[in-house]
């Protein structure tokens, strides 16, 4: 690495001053301080900040190897981020370590970032996620910045010219004909019911998973989706979810388990994949290279769409979806007046019914 200090000298009015001049190794950008007119004090000051860029040191961060920080990093996240964003950084983590191979956080600069860009599309990886990669990194070097062994994050003033335009996706729709072939391809009765929860309450994958007795509220009508130990919802939000009948029907046909365990869903998480590509096999909605033709998110933008079809606000739809931003909403919505929350969900129950 690069710790060229260079003395700069100015001769003005009032005499002859210094400064000292160096490359940020985290920006890539010059950085000036001024000394004064005391050369030998320019000198001092030079030697020490080069001594503190080989050293990893600058402006009072804490040095840390690579390695050491993506050990503690995974660590200290694991429980407090959801699952999958744990392992979203741990990835990118190990992904950047093999491109770019740096050695600690501080010679992380621009270049590295534009490096690791160009390897992973000419791997193949689409726009969208190498941006879900890079969102995953700076997210990652944030928490550095945050522990005192960056001072700025590198990509600070340069997310623009990393970030790759996405085309429009085009929300997928499941139309009614095939949902019923889904539900009737159902193994048994917790299937049928994550679907339904799926396509009428618009729940998200890890939140059905998730849900316990104790976030069923017959008496009221509700589901109650919640953080908890192992599991966190993706805003980090409490929201209150209005079942319709349909939901509520099915949940029903579980009751007879419910003081067997705590969770609605008992089957192993990690045969989630495997059972639904086999329902979407039996319903015959796979692909000539038997690829599901529908996800299970495919349900929720479903749910968004047919509330926006019934008139329901794009405020109320917010809220039932649980979505931080209003704008992850509008893409499937055009808006209405305001209305009641319950009259909202009674005319999503009545789709279909």
């Amino acid at each position: 690495m690069k710790c060229n200090v260079n003395i700069l000298k100015r001769k003005g009015k009032k005499g002859v001053s210094y400064s000292i001049q160096w490359v940020d190794p985290r920006t890539g950008r010059r950085k000036t301080e001024t000394v004064g007119r005391d050369r030998s004090l320019a000198q001092r000051m030079a030697a020490d900040r080069r001594q503190e860029l080989l050293e990893g040191r600058c402006a009072g961060i804490t040095r840390i190897s690579y390695d050491d920080f993506t050990k503690e990093h995974i660590e200290a996240v694991r429980g407090q981020l959801a699952p999958g964003t744990c392992h979203e950084h741990e990835l990118v983590l190990g992904q950047f370590k093999e491109i770019c191979d740096p050695k600690s956080l501080t010679c992380i600069t621009f270049a590295m970032l534009e490096t690791f860009r160009q390897a992973r599309l000419k791997a193949g990886n689409k726009p969208s996620t190498m941006n879900k990669s890079l969102r995953s990194l700076q997210s990652v070097l944030n928490y550095a910045v945050r522990r005192n062994y960056l001072k700025v994050n590198p990509f600070t003033g340069n997310r623009r010219a990393l970030w790759l335009k996405e085309p429009e996706p085009t929300p997928k729709v499941v139309p009614y004909e095939d949902y019923q072939r889904l539900f009737d391809a159902c193994p048994d009765d917790q299937w049928r019911a994550i679907l339904t929860i799926a396509y009428y309450a618009g729940l998200r994958r890890g939140e059905i998973l998730h849900l316990e007795w104790s976030d069923v509220d017959f008496d009221s009508g509700l589901l109650h989706v919640a953080n908890k130990e192992g599991h966190f919802t993706k805003t980090r939000k409490y929201r209150q979810v209005p079942m319709a009948p349909q939901v509520v029907e099915s949940l029903k046909k579980l009751e007879m388990g419910r003081f067997k365990s705590k969770y609605l869903m008992t089957f192993k998480h990690h045969h989630f994949d495997h059972i639904y590509h086999r329902i979407c096999r039996a319903a015959g909605l796979v692909d000539d290279n038997n690829y599901n033709i529908y996800k299970l998110h495919d349900f929720r933008v479903t749910c968004a769409t047919n509330m926006q079809r019934q008139g329901v606000p794009v405020k109320v739809c917010q809220r039932i979806l649980g979505h931080a931003d209003m704008a992850t909403t509008a893409k499937y919505y055009l808006g209405a007046d305001e209305q009641d929350l319950r009259d909202a969900i009674k005319k999503v129950s009545a789709i279909n019914a």
